[in-house]
């Protein structure tokens, strides 16, 4: 089963990869459904992470992939970016 927090986060990155809907929107949207404070919170996470590092994972796609970003259907890339997002460490680099 998969979480409801990740869930919604994969339909909002839907939304917005596939210009439905705007950041703001689409975590309004899906954060309605979601009961648990946790859950809401986590999903913003990982769509606001997924976004800001999104050209970042684009480059590690065309890297790796067998095939261009551009030919990679929506929910797939969609998808792919937001496992990579929780990965990405959360510490800061202080100078």
């Amino acid at each position: 089963m998969i979480a409801p927090a990740r869930a919604a986060a994969y339909e909002a990155l839907q939304a917005i990869t596939s210009d439905t809907a705007d950041l703001p929107h689409a975590l309004a949207r899906v954060r309605m459904r979601l009961s648990d404070e946790r859950d809401r919170a986590l999903t913003g996470e990982i769509v606001t992470g997924t976004v800001r590092w999104q050209a970042a994972f684009d480059h590690v796609i065309a890297a790796f992939g067998r095939r261009p970003v551009s030919r990679v259907d929506e929910p797939r890339h969609a998808a792919g970016q937001s496992r990579v997002a929780p990965e990405r460490p959360r510490h800061r680099v202080h100078r």
